[in-house]
């Protein structure tokens, strides 16, 4: 799933960044901006827990905020 490759890649960041919060049923839309073949995730049934295939493309997009 969508989930379990968020987990998966967060476990092999030397940073350890937390995509999925532990228990969310969505990402934080301030903080991640997810796609899976050029879709948002949330357009797919079952959101994070959509099953994610060999050949799917999965974008990762930090939501940069501006401030002064």
């Amino acid at each position: 799933t969508l989930r379990d490759f968020l987990e998966r890649l967060s476990s092999m960041s030397p940073d350890r960044v937390v995509y999925v919060e532990p228990g969310a049923h969505a990402l934080d839309p301030s903080d991640w901006e997810v796609e899976i073949n050029g879709l948002p995730y949330q357009d797919y049934e079952g959101g994070l827990e959509h099953p994610i295939k060999d050949g799917d493309s999965v974008t990762i997009r930090i939501v940069a905020l501006g401030g002064g």
